[in-house]
């Protein structure tokens, strides 16, 4: 367990590491990193507010994704919980990261639409 839970908390911090990086608009649009869909990738401007929106939801996912690992390094646990931890500490990550990419697609969407009708 203490390989997936080393592992599991850095993983969370990475999540947590590009949600910022995006959100502050370090990390622009790119191939790797990031929400990549929808009305995010349609501008520079839709990146970064859609990111900004979604911010809170990565934070949580990333932090319930470290959460998970430090209860795998400090319980002991036997094998069958271990995979328990993992896969709740996954579902968290992904129902959170999910609902912010939807917000942030929302947001990203509005200030897409906007630029559209500014230069109308």
């Amino acid at each position: 367990m203490l390989i997936a839970s080393i592992v599991l908390a850095l993983c969370g911090l990475v999540v947590i590491l590009t949600g910022e990086l995006t959100a502050r608009g370090i990390l622009g649009i790119n191939d790797l990193m990031g929400l990549r869909f929808g009305y995010l990738q349609r501008s520079d401007e839709a990146w970064l507010i859609g990111h900004r929106a979604a911010r809170p939801w990565v934070d949580a996912g990333g932090s319930a994704l470290v959460a998970a690992g430090i209860v795998g390094l400090v319980t002991p646990l036997a094998e069958g919980e271990v995979g328990t931890v993992v896969i709740v500490g996954m579902a968290v990550l992904l129902a959170l990261v999910g609902y912010g990419a939807f917000v942030g697609n929302r947001a990203a969407r509005e200030v897409y639409l906007a630029s559209l009708d500014a230069t109308d």
